[in-house]
C-alpha cells in the first residue's frame, strides 16, 4: 500500500528542530529507521563526522529518491549548514571492481554474504555455482552484494569463489505466452476504479491490492503491500539497468519520502498500469511516449518477475 507518508514523516523528523550535533545524529538514526525498512534487500548508513572542526554527513543510500528526501528535510535544519556526501547504491568504486561489470559466483565453489563486513557475523545469503552477484558498495576489505532476488550480504574483496562475469545483470530472457497474455485482459476493465488507501475491491483500491488481484485472476498468491510484494520473485530491471520489463513483471517505487511504497502492473515493456490517485491509471516511463509520466520515472526503483 502507498500511504501520505512524506507528511508524516515530516512530522516523525522535524527537522526544524535539529540545533545541536546530537540533535542532528538522532535526527539522521530516525531518517535510515524510515527508509530501510527491509535490511535483507534495503541498506543506507548515514553519519556525522568531524574533521579539524568542520562537519560533513557521510553515507549511502539505496536509492536516488531517498537521497532527494534527505536533501529536502536537510536543507530545512537549523543546525548547520553541515555539508554532506552520499553515494546512492551502486557507488563508484563498485564499477569496475574487477574489469568488468561486476561479479559472479565460481563454477566450483558457493559464496557466503555475511550481514555485515566480518566472517564473524551472521550469515544472511549463500549464492551457489553461477549465481549472480552484483556489488553495489565496496568499504574497507569487503563488498556489499545483491543477488538476483535483492538479497543484500557482505562479501570479502579475497573471496576465491568470486570470477568475472559479462554482465551483472543479464538481459532476462523472453517468457513463454501462457500467463503473460492474460494480463492485460484482467488489468485493464479496472481503469478508472477508485483509488482508496487500504482498499481491495471495485469500490475502491490501492496500489498494492490492485496488484494483488490481477494476480489472484492468474492463479498467484501475492502479499498485501508493496513492500512485501518486493522480496518475492527474480529482478530483471533497475534503476541502474533498465532492461525493458515484460508484461505482468511488478514495479516499484519510491515515495517523495525515499521509502518503496507504490508498485504497478506492466502491460509489456514500459507502458505500466496502477491505482494511484484518483483512481487506476495508464502510464510509460518511456521518454518521448505521449503517456510519460516522469515523476514515476524518476522514482522507479526496480521490476521483479514472480512467474515464468
Amino acid at each position: 500500500m502507498a500511504d501520505d507518508s512524506s507528511l508524516e514523516q515530516f512530522e516523525r523528523l522535524r527537522p526544524d528542530r535539529v540545533r545541536s550535533p546530537e540533535e542532528a545524529v538522532e535526527f539522521l538514526n530516525r531518517f535510515l529507521e524510515d527508509i530501510v525498512r527491509q535490511p535483507t534487500h534495503e541498506s543506507a548508513s548515514l553519519s556525522l563526522e568531524t574533521h579539524r572542526g568542520d562537519r560533513l554527513v557521510r553515507g549511502w543510500v539505496s536509492y536516488p529518491a531517498s537521497l532527494d528526501a534527505f536533501e529536502r528535510l536537510w536543507s530545512e535544519v537549523p543546525f548547520g549548514p553541515v555539508p554532506f556526501k552520499i553515494e546512492v547504491l551502486p557507488d563508484s568504486s563498485t564499477s569496475n571492481p574487477l574489469g568488468t561489470g561486476g561479479l559472479f559466483a565460481a563454477a566450483a565453489r558457493k559464496v557466503v554474504g555475511h550481514a555485515g563486513p566480518s566472517a564473524e557475523t551472521p550469515v544472511v545469503h549463500i549464492w551457489n555455482r553461477g549465481d549472480p552477484i552484483q556489488p553495489v558498495l565496496k568499504t574497507g576489505d569487503h563488498f556489499l552484494c545483491r543477488s538476483g532476488t535483492g538479497y543484500l550480504g557482505w562479501v570479502s574483496c579475497d573471496e576465491p569463489g568470486l570470477t568475472d562475469p559479462d554482465s551483472v545483470l543479464a538481459e532476462p530472457a523472453p517468457r513463454k505466452p501462457r500467463l503473460v497474455d492474460r494480463v492485460s485482459e484482467i488489468a485493464l476493465p479496472w481503469l478508472g476504479t477508485p483509488y482508496v488507501w487500504g482498499g481491495t475491491g471495485e469500490d475502491g483500491i490501492d496500489c498494492s491490492g490492485f496488484t494483488q488481484r490481477v494476480y489472484r485472476e492468474l492463479g498467484w498468491g501475492l502479499p498485501r503491500d508493496a513492500h512485501q510484494q518486493m522480496l518475492g520473485g527474480e529482478i530483471v530491471s533497475s534503476h541502474e539497468s533498465r532492461y525493458p520489463p515484460d508484461s505482468g513483471d511488478l514495479l516499484f517505487f519510491t515515495l517523495g519520502d525515499g521509502r518503496i511504497g507504490h508498485v504497478a502492473l506492466s502491460l509489456g515493456g514500459w507502458r505500466i498500469i496502477h491505482a494511484e490517485r484518483p483512481g487506476v491509471t495508464v502510464c510509460s516511463l518511456e521518454e518521448g511516449n505521449p503517456e510519460y509520466n516522469r515523476e514515476r520515472d524518476r522514482h522507479f526503483v526496480l521490476a521483479k518477475r514472480y512467474f515464468l
